[in-house]
């Protein structure tokens, strides 16, 4: 790598250099090991208590789908249970 001739070009940098170490650690999860998707919001609950999915998906930045997945692997391995927000019901 050569002189970053700007910030931005520095930022560009290291956002590979961050993706490369990622994809080196999750390589070396053992199998059946939780992810950081599944650790965050694990943490998230404990600090916050019940969340709705909406907001874990606001927290994370990821969409509804993916936290829906993050969130059935949690269920199956009973770290975590579902219940309805009556908030969310239809009048």
């Amino acid at each position: 790598m050569g002189e970053p001739s700007s910030v931005s070009a520095l930022g560009a940098e290291l956002r590979v250099l961050v993706s490369a170490l990622n994809r080196s650690i999750a390589q070396r999860r053992p199998p059946g090991e939780l992810g950081e998707a599944a650790l965050s919001v694990l943490l998230r609950l404990q600090k916050s208590g019940p969340q709705t999915l909406t907001s874990l998906c606001e927290h994370a930045g990821v969409s509804l789908g993916s936290m829906s997945q993050v969130i059935r692997r949690l269920e199956e391995l009973h770290y975590v249970g579902r219940s309805k927000d009556l908030a969310d019901a239809v009048a």
